[in-house]
C-alpha cells in the first residue's frame, strides 16, 4: 500500500460495517494446508471488510480458485448470509471477459464462502497513490475504466445487478493489464427487493467511494446510479492521487460525501481533458438524477474521451459539425418553417441564405458555451 489514503479503503470499511473491536475473521486460522470443505488452503491474498481471500485448490476438480470466506461477524447475520448465497449463486450467470467468473458459492459450517477465479496479477490498488512518473498513462487508465463500465453494463442489463462496491480492490488486473471485475457476488438484485430496515441490513460499502443515497439507505434496489458515484469516485482516485473526499475519521469522511462538492480535476490536474473533467465532476453529483444515468452512457462517454486524446484535432473537428447540426425539435420546426414560407413567398436564393444564417448562428451560440472547442482546433 502506497499512501495512507490506500490504506484507509479498508480500515473505514471494517469501521463502517461496524465489526465489533477484536473480531475476528473465521479464516484467520487457516493455513496453507488446511482444509475448508473441499478446497485445500494455499496460501494467503488478501483481507477486507467483509471476508478474507485464499487461493485455495478444489481437491476433486483439481481448479484453482480464490477462496473468499465471509468474516464471522457477517456470518452470523440470517438475512446477510442467505443474501450473499443467493446473490452470489447469481453472479455465477455471468459470462463477460472482463468478470471474474464464480465458479462455486454456498455455506460451510454455517460460514458463507465463494469460490472465483483466480487472476494472477495486480489490481488498481497498486496505482493508487503513485508518484507522476510512476502512475499509469491516462489513454491505458481509461482504456480499462471504459472495459470495467462494460461489464457493469453487461451485470445490469443481464441480471439486473448492481455491484455496491466498486473500489480500485476489485479491479484485479492480469499480467496483461485486463481488468476483471471481482465482487459481483456482494451485489443486489432487482428480483430481490429487500427492503433495509432499521439495522437488520448492514451497509457493505467502502466509505471512500459510497454514494449519499446508500449511507441514507434512500438507494433503490438495481439501481446503478450509486455504482456510477462510487465510479468517480475510483477514477478521481486514480487520477489525483487523491480521494475526492478525506478526513480523519469515517463519520466526517461520510458527511463530505453528503454536503460537499467534490473539486473538479480540472483545478487539480492541469491540462486534464475538460471532457474527462465534466464526466467525473457529473458521476460525482449528490443528487443521482444529475448523474449519468446507466452504464451505457459512461461507458459511451468514456469511448469518446479515449478517441479525443488519441485524435484531438478529428474529434474537435467532428464536435465542430455536430454543433452545426444540433437542433432541438423546437429549433428544427422554426427552421423549416421559415425556409419553408421565404421560399414559397420570397425566392428560393434568398430561402437557401436565410438556412444558411440560422445553422451559422445556431453553431455560434452553442460553441462560445464551449470554448475548449476554439481553443483546441489550432493546437498542434
Amino acid at each position: 500500500m502506497k499512501t495512507n489514503e490506500t490504506n484507509q479503503s479498508l480500515v473505514v470499511t471494517r469501521a463502517f460495517t461496524e465489526e465489533p473491536d477484536g473480531k475476528r475473521f473465521n479464516s484467520a486460522k487457516l493455513s496453507p494446508g488446511d482444509r475448508f470443505g473441499n478446497y485445500e488452503i494455499i496460501d494467503f491474498i488478501a483481507r477486507g471488510g467483509s471476508g478474507a481471500v485464499h487461493l485455495a485448490e478444489h481437491t476433486d476438480l483439481n481448479r484453482t480458485v480464490a477462496l473468499k470466506i465471509v468474516s464471522s461477524h457477517l456470518a452470523e447475520d440470517d438475512s446477510f448470509r442467505e443474501m450473499f448465497t443467493r446473490e452470489a449463486k447469481a453472479s455465477s450467470k455471468l459470462n463477460h471477459p472482463n468478470i471474474v467468473q464464480t465458479y462455486d458459492a454456498g455455506t460451510i459450517d454455517g460460514t458463507p464462502y465463494l469460490a472465483m477465479e483466480y487472476i494472477e496479477g495486480g489490481s488498481l490498488k497498486d496505482y493508487v497513490g503513485l508518484p507522476p512518473e510512476e502512475s499509469m498513462p491516462l489513454p491505458k487508465l481509461l482504456s480499462i475504466m471504459r472495459d470495467v463500465a462494460d461489464a457493469l453494463r453487461y451485470g445490469q442489463e443481464t441480471l439486473q445487478l448492481t455491484h455496491g462496491d466498486i473500489k480500485p480492490e476489485n479491479i484485479l488486473l492480469s499480467f496483461d493489464d485486463k481488468p476483471h471485475l471481482a465482487d459481483f457476488g456482494l451485489s443486489e438484485t432487482i428480483a430481490s427487493k429487500k427492503k433495509m430496515e432499521g439495522n437488520s441490513t448492514k451497509v457493505l460499502a467502502t466509505p471512500v467511494y459510497v454514494a449519499p443515497e446508500i449511507v441514507a439507505r434512500q438507494a433503490l434496489p438495481g439501481d446503478p446510479r450509486p455504482d456510477i458515484y462510487s465510479f468517480g469516485c475510483m477514477m478521481f482516485h486514480l487520477i489525483t492521487g487523491e480521494p475526492p473526499f478525506k478526513a480523519s475519521d469515517v463519520s466526517a469522511l461520510i458527511l463530505s460525501h453528503m454536503r460537499k462538492k467534490a473539486p473538479s480535476l480540472m483545478s487539480l490536474v492541469p491540462g486534464i481533458c475538460k471532457n474527462l473533467s465534466d464526466l467525473v465532476d457529473e458521476m460525482l453529483q449528490k443528487h443521482p438524477n444529475d448523474r449519468p444515468q446507466n452504464w451505457i452512457e459512461a461507458r459511451n462517454r468514456i469511448s469518446d474521451i479515449i478517441e479525443e486524446l488519441k485524435h484531438p484535432r478529428t474529434h474537435i473537428l467532428k464536435r465542430h459539425i455536430a454543433l452545426v447540426v444540433a437542433f432541438t425539435q423546437i429549433e428544427l420546426k422554426i427552421l423549416i418553417a421559415a425556409c419553408a414560407a421565404l421560399m414559397i413567398y420570397l425566392h428560393p436564393v434568398l430561402g437557401t441564405f436565410l438556412a444558411a444564417l440560422i445553422l451559422l448562428i445556431n453553431y455560434l451560440i452553442k460553441s462560445l458555451k464551449e470554448p475548449q472547442n476554439w481553443l483546441g482546433i489550432f493546437k498542434e
